[in-house]
């Protein structure tokens, strides 16, 4: 599953970067390459570029040759990430450390993708610290040009919006610990889900491409501490002892490895 979510995310990211691309390769673009000399793609090669690169993040979602399919990433995600400055993009660094990582040993790949997750969500809530965030600037300048559920300009304010500022920061460290604690793991998940896609509904069009992606690339990370197989267990369990209850039938539902904290 985090190999599918991952190659997903890649492919939408493919969409937005190539079209980065195409103006940076323009002729009266102003480039600002991070390393002198990087060597510029021609213009006519963008399409196979993106060919190649929609091509690998499909063979990583479907499990087919996905050493090829993770080398070819890397190399192309990472010439795209490294090409101009006006193409960099937190979450595309993101991707190709999950993509190396998963190219480690099962175990030790599980391992260090959970360490990866915890250090976004923690760098996340530390970086959120400083009196732009915290004062609700930042948060009433995005959340007035929400792309399907704007503020209005009465709620849209910083001194209103600093509540929520305070809690995105400890949304972010909850979710940096919540996943260690097998009791809490569910409801991590759970939040974790509602938080990115509240945040996908509520922040500008323009941003929309990236909140996609960087939403799903960390949802795939979370399979890094759940086992879908007893998640889906877990919430048919539970189903099933809802609907006795009602039919007044109700009995204590079994204990499952998630309660218990046996699953990683």
């Amino acid at each position: 599953m985090i190999r599918r979510l991952v190659g997903l995310a890649l492919a939408i990211q493919a969409l937005d970067t190539t079209l980065a691309l195409r103006r940076i390769l323009a002729p009266d673009v102003l480039r600002t390459p991070f390393f002198d000399g990087m060597p510029l793609m021609p213009s006519s090669l963008l399409l196979p570029f993106a060919f190649a690169w929609v091509a690998a993040a499909a063979a990583l979602a479907l499990g087919y040759r996905t050493r090829l399919a993770s080398v070819v990433l890397v190399t192309v995600v990472g010439y795209a990430l490294l090409l101009d400055q006006q193409s960099y993009a937190n979450h595309i660094y993101l991707q190709i450390l999950i993509v190396l990582i998963l190219l480690l040993p099962a175990d030790l790949a599980v391992r260090a993708l959970r360490w990866q997750m915890t250090v976004v969500y923690l760098f996340g809530a530390i970086s959120k610290i400083n009196v732009v965030f915290i004062s609700g600037a930042l948060l009433a300048a995005n959340l007035r040009h929400g792309w399907l559920l704007p503020f209005p300009d009465s709620l849209a304010r910083p001194a209103v919006l600093m509540p929520v500022a305070a809690g995105a920061i400890l949304a972010d460290a909850f979710l940096a610990y919540g996943f260690w604690k097998p009791r809490y793991r569910a409801a991590a998940a759970v939040f974790g889900l509602l938080f990115h896609t509240a945040i996908i509904l509520t922040f500008p069009a323009s941003s929309l491409i990236g909140l996609v992606v960087f939403a799903l690339t960390m949802w795939a990370l979370y399979y890094a501490f759940l086992d879908p197989v007893e998640v889906w267990k877990r919430a048919a369990t539970r189903l099933a002892v809802s609907i006795r209850q009602r039919l007044g039938r109700g009995t204590p539902p079994p204990a499952t490895a998630l309660d218990s904290g046996q699953h990683p």
